[in-house]
């Protein structure tokens, strides 16, 4: 744990060529290296450990990576391709290549250069040499604070004049090509925080509602299941969101069952505008995704991109600029889902709670990784990780309302559950379950009605009551009613998709609003 001023060069460092932040990260550099050529021993077994991605959002990740921190003026500001503000906002969907590590060593070398020779510059004729630690103090005064910040400014290309510390060949890392993005800062609190009000801006000048009659369905929307825990906030302008990172999520999502009624006009380009927006994240957000729907993606963002550019120029920031590389980086890193920044961000809530109980700031952070670290020892003294399947109460089956087709696969092996959670995810009746694509651009979806555990092999089952729920087009799935009921029973391994969906009443009819896309709804696509 470092304090962010620590990590910044002073005057005084810059002139004398010293690097804070690789002095600060050499301990932690040289432990990896130590960990991917040594390895661990478990049960006798030597096993390397590597570095495979680093995670943080985009200010950070540019610091580490050593890229141009400033996003609102700098023409080259995405890590990822050499391409300038300028270019972006002529054709938002054209892209480039990568960087490669060739290209960033070259534009380190030319940076480099630069600032020697402005280094040069500004340092007084008897200021440019320190024979010892005392004149290299005095040295801070020898460069103006603007001479300091144009040597802090220098960059070729976006690439900043020293290399990141974690670029080791014994690592066999480089940033150009291991600093996924993390979609909770560019999305949720970036795009879909600044965007969304703006467009609901445009639609409330039609006439058909305003930010009262707006704040107040919101208000009196009745969240269910998981969504419960990030229920949308009202709004206090129409100039940003107010929630937090799934907050906003929920808000995009559930928007169209908010106020979809009020929408006078379904082709309204700003209110297709958030239509294509809630798509996009739920592309984005899929913990699985198949090329089809990378290329579906990227058509996707593609014409969203154009319509802000239309519409709303002056929102065409450096986030957009990433969401238009996003089908090329899931590509590359897989589902990006996987590599955000949320899970991480939880751990704050932890050091929050020591510096409000200490009330004291003399070195505070050994304090919080001194803390942190008794904590972890306890954690690992007890049951470090929670079992895979948690249940609270179970019973045996009463065969009697178990279908009699489906009787026949179930044994004195099974025990009917009440409350189940699988790898974190909770799971209750009424619920629905995604088993797979219909015709057309219609989702088989199962009625959770009861949970077994097969005690012999701790594996779980659902006894599901299968219906079909088509697709509308205005932001979510309305499930059909049918005279028949068919149930089926099925492992929960065997789902199609394994996160399960409350039901929203809609003029009387079920709908299901999807958290994420489903790699079986584009398969004939």
């Amino acid at each position: 744990m470092v304090l962010e001023k620590d990590l910044k060069n002073s005057e005084g460092d810059e002139l004398i060529d010293k690097d804070r932040l690789k002095e600060a990260l050499e301990p932690l550099v040289n432990e990896l290296i130590d960990l991917k050529e040594n390895g661990i021993i478990i049960d006798g077994e030597k096993i390397q450990v590597c570095v495979m991605f680093l995670l943080g959002d985009s200010l950070g990740q540019n610091f580490i990576g050593r890229f141009v921190q400033n996003f609102s003026s700098a023409q080259f500001s995405c890590r990822f391709r050499t391409m300038s503000k300028d270019e972006f906002f002529n054709d938002p969907s054209e892209t480039k290549s990568f960087r490669t590590v060739e290209e960033y060593n070259n534009y380190v070398d030319l940076a480099k250069a630069k600032w020697q020779q402005v280094r040069r510059q500004s340092i007084k004729a008897q200021q440019r040499t320190a024979p010892n630690r005392k004149v290299v103090r005095n040295l801070q005064s020898a460069i103006s604070a603007s001479a300091f910040k144009r040597l802090l400014a220098i960059n070729y290309r976006g690439v900043k004049y020293r290399p990141s510390p974690f670029n080791r060949s014994k690592l066999r890392f480089h940033v150009v090509s291991h600093q996924p993005p993390c979609l909770a800062h560019d999305l949720f609190e970036g795009i879909i925080k600044a965007v969304v009000p703006n467009i609901l801006k445009s639609v409330i000048e039609r006439g058909w509602f305003d930010l009262k009659t707006l704040n107040r369905r919101i208000a009196g929307f009745t969240c269910k299941g998981t969504d419960a825990l990030d229920k949308p906030k009202p709004l206090k302008s129409l100039d940003s969101l107010c929630g937090n990172a799934v907050e906003n999520w929920n808000f995009l999502r559930l928007l169209p069952l908010i106020i979809g009624d009020l929408i006078q006009d379904e082709e309204d380009p700003h209110w297709q505008m958030i239509l294509n927006l809630q798509e996009i994240t739920a592309l984005v957000c899929a913990p699985k995704i198949s090329r089809v729907q990378v290329e579906y993606l990227r058509s996707l963002i593609g014409e969203y991109l154009c319509n802000v550019k239309e519409h709303f120029p002056e929102k065409l920031t450096p986030k957009h600029h990433y969401l238009g590389h996003y089908t090329d980086l899931i590509l590359r890193f897989g589902t990006l889902l996987r590599l955000f920044t949320l899970r991480f961000e939880s751990r704050h809530a932890f050091f929050k709670r020591v510096i409000k109980t200490c009330r004291n700031y003399i070195n505070i952070t050994y304090t919080m990784a001194r803390k942190y670290m008794c904590r972890s020892a306890y954690d690992r003294s007890t049951n470090l990780l929670p079992d895979d399947v948690l249940y609270k109460e179970k019973s045996s089956v009463d065969l009697g309302v178990i279908p009699e087709e489906l009787r026949v696969f179930i044994s004195t092996d099974f025990q009917e559950l009440e409350k189940l959670s699988i790898f974190g995810t909770e799971y209750q009746r009424d619920h629905y379950l995604i088993l797979g694509s219909h015709e057309g651009s219609a989702l088989k979806v199962g009625s959770v009605k009861k949970m077994f555990l097969k005690l012999s092999t701790n594996e779980v089952y659902f006894l599901l009551q299968e219906q079909r729920a088509c697709n509308t087009y205005r932001g979510y799935y309305q499930i059909e009613e049918t005279p028949n009921k068919s149930f089926i029973l099925k492992a929960a391994e065997e789902l199609a998709d394994y996160y399960p969906l409350p039901a929203y009443i809609v003029n009387g009819k079920s709908c299901l609003c999807l958290k994420h896309s489903v790699i079986c709804m584009h398969e004939g696509q």
